[in-house]
């Protein structure tokens, strides 16, 4: 048994600029619907959650609120090109926000902190500024996204989280949110206000963020949860957390046996997995659990249609 102390390691994270806000709310296309994924990679681009788009002037700002709540502000005169000039004309973002742990595992956008232990979310969300990488957001400027509270809590141990580009994140990681001190989370009786004042680049490929906290779990005792896998195809293996916002993704594997490290003993939750066979069948397992110390979890498949196992997995919600 170990405590995990690699939550409070400070990384330096170099990232860009960005900026955006309301006028003309609308949906991006999303990929067509398949009569099945036949692989986990088209399952989470089918079933994840979809993009909306708002189109705004650069020079006077806005504000606009997604489908599931979110408040994004964005100043006036927000965005400079490389040469501090202003921008001005119409600018379109684009905008996802995750609140539930079965959206969390659809979009495979799982509360993982850097080094795969797992995180309390307040709420995850992408921006990004369609089509344009050539420019910043300018000195001092800052998007503002409220993230609703959705019954939940309270937390003020919430801190702003990034997620760290695909090409950083190093070998067998399937995430990697860490913490990014140039922004802010502040609490509120019914939201989260994440004030962001910097953005990956490239800026047309977006930026995640996450409101965490990421003590709930390094306080507790973190043991290692083993699982056996009998199948041969590639599976992706989750942890959803019972009455706590969390679900982290295990790992990707054909591998007969994985050991995760980050198991916080005590706590109950389902361990879910999902694979496609050779001929396109998706196959399921869940099993609940009470995490103890060196715990072995033998998983079991059985078929499952794609509709069925979005209910299950919405129910854990």
């Amino acid at each position: 048994m170990k405590t995990n102390t690699a939550f409070y390691t400070v990384l330096t994270i170099a990232l860009l600029s960005f900026s955006g806000c309301k006028k003309d709310k609308q949906l991006a296309p999303t990929p067509t619907q398949t009569v099945g994924a036949t692989s986990l990679k088209n399952f989470h681009l089918q079933n994840g959650v979809q993009l909306e788009q708002f189109t705004f002037n650069a020079a006077t700002g806005g504000t606009f609120t997604s489908a599931k709540g979110s408040k994004i502000t964005i100043p006036t005169n927000c965005f400079v090109k490389g040469n501090n000039q202003a921008v001005t004309g119409n600018l379109t973002i684009g905008f996802k926000d995750i609140f539930k742990k079965s959206d969390m595992l659809f979009s495979d956008v799982p509360t993982n902190f850097f080094n795969g232990a797992p995180l309390k979310s307040g709420g995850e969300f992408f921006i990004n500024v369609v089509g344009q990488d050539s420019i910043l957001l300018g000195a001092g400027k800052k998007v503002e996204v409220e993230q609703p509270l959705l019954g939940q809590a309270v937390d003020n141990a919430m801190q702003p989280m990034v997620l760290l580009p695909v090409d950083t994140i190093k070998a067998g990681m399937v995430n990697a949110w860490v913490v990014n001190q140039s922004d802010s989370v502040i609490a509120t009786p019914s939201s989260y206000v994440f004030s962001l004042y910097h953005f990956n680049a490239p800026y047309s490929s977006g930026t995640w963020c996450n409101s965490d906290n990421s003590t709930y779990f390094s306080s507790l005792t973190q043991t290692t949860l083993s699982i056996i896998n009998s199948e041969v195809y590639e599976i992706e293996v989750f942890l959803i957390f019972k009455d706590i916002n969390s679900m982290v993704h295990v790992y990707n594997s054909g591998t007969y046996h994985n050991d995760y490290n980050y198991a916080p003993e005590g706590k109950e939750c389902t361990v879910v997995a999902m694979g496609y066979s050779s001929d396109g069948k998706l196959y399921t397992s869940f099993t609940p659990i009470t995490i103890t110390s060196n715990k072995s979890v033998t998983l079991s498949f059985s078929p499952m249609s794609e509709d069925d196992f979005k209910i299950a997995v919405k129910a854990l919600d």
